[in-house]
């Protein structure tokens, strides 16, 4: 049974005793636990997960399945690239992720498919399918989401806004609905100055004096044709000093499932993780979903990517806020039960600084409990490719170290770029020739991934620490 989260950020702050056991830390450590149970909160429960043959999704069926007496899970799924809803599920249930759980038959027996489509309106259910949600479901999960940092903008709000908004309409009519919960990105308030400290809460944003309203955002920038709603969303992007499309499209969803939360009284929470990365425990240690984040930037220096020091456009100092992705999927479980067992954590409810309108927020980082430098994970990085040389790599490229007064030269990085894609351009042309046309597109788009991250855009704050009036601040995320 997951315990309640050790990763919600609890740090020594002045004036505050640091916790002596575990049951002193995470966002519910003052929760009688007798009261608080999350395997019996799961117990014969019906959830439905979207977001579920993604890395974050699929770890919470996986933990439902295997640490929980859960009753059914609904997984929403959409066929894709050839591939059919049913055939993805399949090929998700195969996958190593499952290999505690899947030789059990009834154990996958609760694995429910729901075919459908966040885009479509009642997400493309059957009316079969759209009878069982509105009926049975108690738990919704909702992590599915477009990653896509430096999308166009009205593809990010198609798929991140008005996804989430089509989901909620149908949550307002789940009768027997307990929790909801929305899994954000503790990037949303990747706005606020350099070393602020993120309490779990909503943050308004202002033009002048005047806060904005997020329907009134979205319906401008969905109205115009593509071109005008990309310049016009890089105004937003400026005056709200965000860094891409992707977070402030999250920013203004999670004040969407705020909005819903106040108008209909929905079971909400939102939970915010930073950058996850692989799994530290149970299933498969070591295990990765996905090549975003800090795993990304590892196959990066893996294939060569990074082919000299100059083409590293991050101050090696700087916090890289890392999360296991098994303490995310035990947060959000966390949060989940907590919210169904109508426990108040919502530190700020009664506060000056937050709404009691608003959602609780919980946040899965570790930049306040246990702070990693990007030159640590570089090293670690390091010393892993030089005892594990990986099958392939770019020509002209080497493995190097990164001094600790490094500064990245913009014009420098620029350069190693263009010659990097270039590379890449003439590998992925190669790959193709020779059939291999699958690790083709993987490096095609991990290059892509890769270009973006590794961008002073998205390396913007340092490791200052910065204090915090609220008593609470042991539940803040530091804004790196």
């Amino acid at each position: 049974m997951p315990s309640a989260p050790l990763s919600a950020n609890t740090s020594k702050m002045p004036g505050r005793d640091f916790p002596t056991s575990p049951d002193d830390f995470g966002p519910f450590a003052s929760v009688d636990r007798q009261g608080y149970s999350i395997k019996q909160q799961f117990a014969g429960a019906n959830v439905m997960v979207t977001g579920a043959s993604g890395y974050i999704g699929s770890l919470v069926v996986e933990q439902l399945l295997r640490t929980t007496d859960v009753g059914k899970i609904y997984v929403l799924i959409r066929g894709k690239r050839g591939q059919t809803a049913k055939e993805r599920l399949r090929k998700l249930m195969q996958s190593g992720l499952f290999h505690l759980v899947r030789e059990d038959i009834n154990l996958l027996k609760k694995v429910r498919l729901l075919e459908g489509d966040m885009n479509s309106d009642n997400l493309g259910l059957s009316e079969q399918d759209l009878q069982t949600v509105q009926t049975q479901i108690q738990f919704v999960i909702h992590s599915a989401a477009s990653i896509e940092l430096e999308a166009d903008v009205q593809h990010t709000l198609r798929s991140n806004y008005l996804g989430t908004q089509r989901l909620l309409a149908l949550a307002a009519r789940m009768n027997a609905l307990k929790c909801f919960v929305h899994v954000s990105t503790a990037y949303v308030n990747v706005n606020l100055p350099r070393g602020s400290y993120i309490e779990e809460r909503l943050y308004p944003l202002y033009i002048g004096e005047q806060e904005v309203h997020h329907a009134d955002i979205v319906e401008d920038l969905m109205s115009l044709k593509p071109f005008s709603a990309n310049v016009r969303a890089q105004m937003y992007l400026d005056m709200w000093d965000f860094p891409n499309t992707y977070t402030l499209g999250k920013n203004l969803t999670e004040k969407l499932v705020a909005s819903y939360h106040k108008q209909y009284s929905l079971p909400i929470a939102i939970v915010r993780p930073t950058l996850v990365c692989g799994l530290a425990g149970d299933p498969y240690p070591g295990y990765c979903g996905n090549l975003a984040g800090p795993v990304g930037m590892g196959v990066a220096m893996a294939i060569g990517l990074f082919d000299r020091l100059e083409s590293v456009a991050m101050v090696p100092t700087h916090v890289w806020d890392a999360v296991p992705g098994d303490v995310v999927s035990s947060v959000i479980l966390a949060t989940a039960a907590a919210t169904a067992a109508k426990v108040d954590f919502n530190q700020y409810r009664n506060s000056k600084i937050g709404s009691s309108e608003d959602p609780p927020v919980v946040h899965a980082g570790t930049s306040t409990t246990y702070p990693i430098s990007m030159a640590e994970a570089f090293y670690a990085g390091f010393d892993f490719v030089k005892q594990n040389p990986p099958p392939f790599r770019l020509p002209g490229s080497k493995l190097f170290t990164i001094p600790l007064d490094y500064r990245p030269d913009e014009a420098a990085v620029k350069r190693r770029k263009f010659w990097t894609s270039w590379k890449v351009w003439i590998a992925v042309k190669l790959l193709e020739r020779l059939g291999q046309h699958k690790t083709a597109r993987r490096l095609k788009y991990g290059h892509m991934a890769w270009e973006i991250q590794n961008s002073a855009k998205t390396d913007r704050y340092g490791p200052e620490y910065s204090s915090s009036s609220s008593s609470s601040a042991a539940h803040c995320c530091l804004l790196w």
